[in-house]
């Protein structure tokens, strides 16, 4: 309703999903598909880990945490549902759990900060004239920038685990859940190509956030569609993905207004209205699942999935 009293959006756009339908059942196809493809990553982060995941329990996860994103603080409401769910019969094991599936969501955030800056060779002579956006991308790859140094540090965090190790030996203490984090972490050193893999399922999955936004203008207004999307769009999800109000509702709506405008482009916000509304569709089989109940989430290993020597 602020949106709409405040003008940055106009309700009578969204009257056209009803008459392009074929336009919203595609995208609904988009957002499916891209849930599958957050599930299939998620799986494979397990899988290196000796913990098997299978797709199918990992889709469940999924579906489940976006019911909870669409009236959760940001994207964080979905994640916790996900961490409740796969580590409430992991006893023992939900440090590591619980980091993997951190791990998972910090690669799709790295993701959709590192694909704008992939198309900026695309769009060079573009970004001449726009000089807020080049600030704002520069701006986007020093965040990148941090975010991997930060993951490294955790991948190479020998001097740290050691430094906590000589605390005590305690099973039950806090330093110790951590070093278990770490030591699950540090594993990955071990498989790159996990990692490397991670980030191109992560990548792809935000392309379909793109075509979403292709889709919303296709039914709201085809002449505004620009390929300077691939810039915009991944900058917009970010902010909507900060846990400041429900869903990012109003957040979103005006970062998108923001970097529609310095691209030259329009109805931003209705853009990501529109795929709120395919989301929430999407999200009703999660819904679903919520109140059936989710079911146990089991992970069958041997060993305690990670060498002896990665710990302290």
């Amino acid at each position: 309703m602020y949106l709409w009293k405040s003008g940055a959006i106009e309700l009578h756009q969204l009257e056209r999903l009803a008459t392009r339908w074929p336009l919203s059942m595609a995208a609904i196809a988009v957002v499916f598909l891209d849930l599958y493809l957050m599930a299939l990553r998620t799986s494979l982060l397990f899988r290196s880990q000796a913990m098997p995941l299978p797709v199918a329990t990992a889709l469940r996860l999924t579906l489940v945490s976006s019911w909870f994103a669409l009236f959760s603080p940001g994207a964080a409401g979905g994640d916790i549902a996900k961490v409740f769910y796969a580590t409430r019969e992991a006893r023992g094991r939900r440090a590591e759990i619980t980091v993997i599936l951190l791990l998972d969501r910090a690669i799709g955030l790295l993701s959709l900060l590192l694909l704008p800056l992939l198309m900026v060779p695309f769009f060079w002579s573009a970004l001449e004239g726009a000089r807020q956006l080049r600030e704002l991308l520069a701006f986007t790859a020093g965040v990148a920038g941090v975010a991997l140094l930060a993951f490294l540090a955790c991948l190479y965090s020998d001097p740290l685990s050691e430094a906590l190790g000589r605390g005590g030996d305690r099973p039950d203490r806090r330093p110790e859940r951590l070093l278990r984090a770490l030591a699950t972490l540090r594993s990955y050193r071990k498989h790159p190509g996990t990692l490397l893999l991670s980030l191109l399922i992560a990548l792809c999955d935000n392309c379909l956030v793109v075509v979403l936004a292709a889709l919303a203008l296709l039914a709201l207004r085809p002449s505004v569609l620009s390929s300077k999307l691939a810039l915009v769009v991944p900058l917009g999800t970010v902010a909507n993905s900060l846990p400041l109000t429900p869903g990012g509702l109003g957040v979103g709506e005006a970062a998108f207004n923001k970097v529609f405008a310095l691209a030259g482009l329009s109805l931003g916000a209705e853009a990501l209205v529109c795929t709120r509304i395919w989301r929430a569709i999407a999200a009703i089989p999660g819904l679903f699942l919520y109140l059936r109940g989710v079911g146990p989430i089991t992970f069958d290993r041997e060993g305690p999935g990670r060498d002896s020597s990665d710990l302290p």
